[in-house]
């Protein structure tokens, strides 16, 4: 089994065997300056999250997974429209709603049942990383 921890600098690798009580560690430190992410509503302009690569700002599976410190817009709405994902459980999509009210539907989730292997999941919008109403833009800082 593998796991796989991801830090603002360092990726730890743990391989833990079955038969062995041994786990091996392996770091890849990466030595690069911290990146920011800006992720914003292209047809109203509005910005919809700021923050750090990393915690605030967990990319995975081609996806941005958002901490409520790095959310800058409140127009998520509440879909009432479930989903399952065989490996990480439940999710309910959510709708954005813009200052100025344009509406997109359903571009955005959140895991209300989580499966306990992703932490970093838990709780946290999600926006998929290539959306035709949606920029990502990386700057280093």
């Amino acid at each position: 089994m593998v796991f796989y921890f991801y830090t603002s600098y360092d990726i730890e690798v743990y391989f833990l065997y079955p038969f062995h009580l041994k786990s091996v560690k392996f770091v890849f430190s990466n030595h690069k300056r911290l990146t920011k992410l800006k992720i914003s509503h292209i047809p109203s302009g509005e910005l919809i999250a700021e923050g750090k690569k990393g915690w605030e700002i967990f990319p995975f599976e081609g996806n941005y997974y958002i901490s409520n410190k790095s959310l800058k817009s409140n127009g998520f709405r509440f879909s009432g429209i479930p989903g399952l994902c065989f490996y990480k459980f439940i999710y309910i999509w959510y709708h954005f709603q813009s200052v100025d009210g344009k509406k997109s539907r359903m571009i955005a989730w959140k895991y209300w049942l989580p499966n306990p292997l992703f932490p970093f999941i838990a709780f946290r919008v999600a926006i998929p990383s290539i959306h035709p109403e949606i920029r990502v833009e990386e700057i280093d800082e």
